[in-house]
């Protein structure tokens, strides 16, 4: 819970995984993570993550492209792949949504370390 993430100890884990989650949070949330993440990592460890592009109203109520791709990632960070989300697309369909884009990312975190 973001409570606990900061008694994870640093440079301590070697996979780190992220699904869907950013996509739901203000963009000082997702910071917060990825702050976290980027400690926590211990030399070489990876980071992948999946995350949807969709148009999001912040907490002041200003609506904003909450687009994976400009996350406050690590320069270091390469992107893998990304294109339609099919799973999220083919559940939402129905909904009149636009489809999903899923970005997944990927970090050699601490790789000097």
């Amino acid at each position: 819970t973001p409570s606990q993430i900061g008694s994870v100890p640093a440079l301590s884990i070697h996979v780190l995984l992220n699904f869907a989650s950013f996509s739901e949070m203000d963009y000082e949330e997702i910071e917060r993570y990825l702050k976290e993440i980027y400690r926590t990592g211990m030399a070489g460890a990876l980071f992948y993550n999946v995350n949807r592009y969709k148009k999001m109203k912040t907490r002041s109520g200003i609506w904003r492209d909450h687009n994976p791709y400009n996350f406050p990632y690590d320069p270091r960070d390469r992107i893998l792949e990304y294109g339609m989300d099919e799973f999220h697309h083919m559940t939402r369909s129905g909904l009149n949504v636009m489809p999903s884009l899923t970005v997944s990312r990927i970090a050699r975190i601490n790789p000097e370390s």
